[in-house]
């Protein structure tokens, strides 16, 4: 068996032990009124465990398969610039995706307004970005790698949405996906996709505590403003209109700070190869494995008809 059919092997695994272990996990709770940070650290652990135990099968040696090299303040202050400007790409696809399918992300806040501040940004913001980032582009951006930079971020991106396991955090899951494998790309660092994923994560967190503090003080969400249907799906499209004109020029300032990244960590050179096709032709001559396998379509139809299933529900 080839790596690449190795690496789609372990995500049918994934798949399988993260969608059954919920099942396993909520009849095995049922009736306990555990706090939703239990379950969000059960959906980590049900993607991680399995990931961590293809590498010790495959004795992949970490510390030299993950490219982890320290980053500059200047890329530090690069990699909050690219944090920011991608909010209205991400702000918009979740606004679109809104539209025909339910906000997860919303329904995820509020289950955790009124929590403790600090365990909202420890489970929401610290845990993923190390242990999602050690999963995709960890151990499967760097596995796929000998593909080529674009399918190994499309790869590891369209993972990383199908995992969310719904279509609003799958449309933008599989954009940042790609966007974080840019970085890792750019910086040659995995902490460059680490920081990044905390500071997006942060901001989320930060917003639930505003909100937290908004409830506490007496404000009622839901009598603060009055409105009919009509007029918010009105209001949600005039919204998702302007959000995409903004996301037109952030975006592509994203591209450029990226590109200045690969400056800054000395790569702009091997950067600019990758991008500008060199990398391709140098793959075409040596020849590659088959990407898409049977492991990789089951995974994907499985979490594909769970989020089908889940808005049957």
């Amino acid at each position: 068996m080839t790596k690449t059919a190795k690496l789609n092997l372990t995500f049918l695994i994934i798949a399988i032990f993260s969608i059954g272990g919920s099942y396993a996990y909520v009849l095995l709770t049922n009736g306990m009124e555990l706090p939703i940070y239990a379950d969000l650290l059960v959906a980590q652990l049900l993607i991680l465990l399995p990931a961590w135990g293809y590498t010790k099968k495959e004795h992949i040696n970490l510390y030299k398969e993950i490219r982890h090299r320290r980053l500059r303040f200047g890329a530090l202050l690069c990699l909050v610039g690219i944090t920011l400007l991608s909010m209205p790409l991400l702000s918009f696809l979740n606004l679109f995706s809104s539209l025909f399918v339910p906000n997860a992300a919303a329904g995820l806040a509020e289950q955790m307004t009124g929590g403790p501040g600090w365990m909202n940004i420890l489970f929401l913001a610290v845990i993923p970005a190390f242990s999602e980032e050690f999963v995709f582009r960890g151990v499967f951006f760097h596995g796929y790698r000998s593909h080529g930079f674009w399918k190994a971020a499309l790869m590891s991106g369209l993972i990383f949405g199908l995992m969310h396991l719904n279509f609003n955090q799958f449309s933008y899951g599989f954009v940042l996906g790609v966007i974080f494998a840019a970085v890792v790309e750019a910086s040659g660092s995995i902490y460059a996709s680490m920081a990044i994923h905390f500071l997006i994560n942060f901001q989320s967190a930060q917003a639930i505590n505003a909100l937290t503090s908004l409830t506490a003080s007496g404000v009622e969400e839901e009598g603060m403003l009055e409105i009919s249907g009509a007029f918010k799906q009105t209001y949600l499209v005039t919204t998702v209109i302007v959000v995409g004109i903004v996301a037109i020029v952030t975006t592509a300032l994203v591209v450029v700070l990226v590109k200045l990244l690969a400056k800054l960590c000395d790569r702009e050179d091997y950067f600019a190869w990758v991008l500008n096709g060199g990398e391709k032709k140098a793959l075409q001559k040596r020849g590659t494995s088959r990407l898409i396998d049977p492991f990789f379509i089951g995974a994907a139809a499985i979490c594909i008809l769970f989020m089908v299933s889940r808005l049957l529900i």
